[in-house]
């Protein structure tokens, strides 16, 4: 809930993903620390049916570090 209160600095028209997706994103990434959370996610949800991301943090999809570098930084600027 306090993520939906943090307003986007970004273009509307130009994103594709909602701050608040983005910092739970972030958040996740931290809270797991593992050396390719992408990769972890993926298995996990192959092998279960879903991952820790949908069940814990209801997020459906994760961008690649690099992506999630890129989102923020942009945000950042």
């Amino acid at each position: 809930a306090v993520f939906h209160q943090i307003p986007d600095p970004c273009d509307p028209s130009r994103i594709t993903r909602e701050m608040s997706a983005v910092l739970m994103r972030a958040l996740a990434m931290f809270f797991f620390q593992p050396p390719n959370l992408l990769e972890d996610q993926r298995r996990m949800k192959k092998k279960s049916g879903r991952s820790s991301l949908e069940r814990i943090f209801q997020v459906d999809d994760l961008p690649s570090d690099t992506q999630m570098r890129t989102i923020l930084d942009s945000r950042g600027n």
